[in-house]
């Protein structure tokens, strides 16, 4: 019999709110057509007004996400893991540390901060934790398989509890390579209407906390 897993702690945010109860207060959209990238797309977006405007919004995103995570204090540090799954980290501040036409300098293209996974060893020191750390970037299904690694890792005993999700911010490159598909729609989507015309983009993220439910009631 394979062993439960147990959802035992979630930090959610998005233009819709900064926590899980914000998320399922009904039917509401959080699409504006105020925001940032008015340069780039006359369409609505789904952006977190209130999120830091630095260099790396993916990095602040992931630190204010697991800020409000429940803590796992009965774990040694190296008894947890950390699952997660992005496509832009890293990618946004690669954009917002240069101005058009984006050539880059030796100095940027090697920073490891730009990198994909930089994100993991950022969190885990945010976190306090010391296990093993993975990224997956399968696009759209990222978050669920660090979601499946992380019950995995812990259903083959190589961590005790897991930190798994993901998070993803807007960036020049996802919204124009999403309006050269010609899948956006400039206004608000109508994905059930038999003349819908695309979908819209947005921005945020999910952490949770995983465990056996016997060490989570311990």
């Amino acid at each position: 019999m394979e062993t439960r897993i147990a959802i035992t702690g979630v930090a959610m945010r998005s233009a819709l709110g900064a926590t899980f109860e914000a998320h399922g207060e009904g039917a509401r959209c959080g699409l504006t057509r105020v925001h940032p990238y008015r340069h780039l797309l006359d369409a609505p977006l789904g952006v977190i007004a209130d999120l830091s405007a630095g260099p790396n919004r993916a990095f602040d995103l992931a630190r204010t996400l697991a800020a409000s995570l429940r803590p796992l204090e009965h774990y040694a540090p190296h008894e947890v893991g950390l699952f997660l799954g992005t496509t832009t980290s890293g990618i946004e501040s690669w954009f917002n540390r240069q101005s058009p036409p984006w050539s880059p300098s030796p100095a940027l293209l090697l920073d490891p901060q730009y990198e994909l996974g930089a994100v993991a060893p950022f969190l885990k020191r945010h976190l306090g934790i010391t296990g093993p750390a993975f990224v997956y970037a399968t696009a759209c299904s990222a978050s669920a398989v660090a979601l499946a690694k992380a019950r995995d890792a812990i259903r083959m005993g190589l961590v005790k509890a897991a930190v798994a999700g993901g998070f993803d911010v807007l960036t020049p490159m996802t919204i124009m390579g999403f309006d050269c598909l010609q899948i956006l729609d400039h206004d608000v989507c109508r994905p059930f209407h038999p003349e819908r015309k695309g979908l819209n983009l947005a921005e945020g993220g999910a952490l949770f906390t995983l465990e056996t439910p016997a060490r989570a009631r311990a």
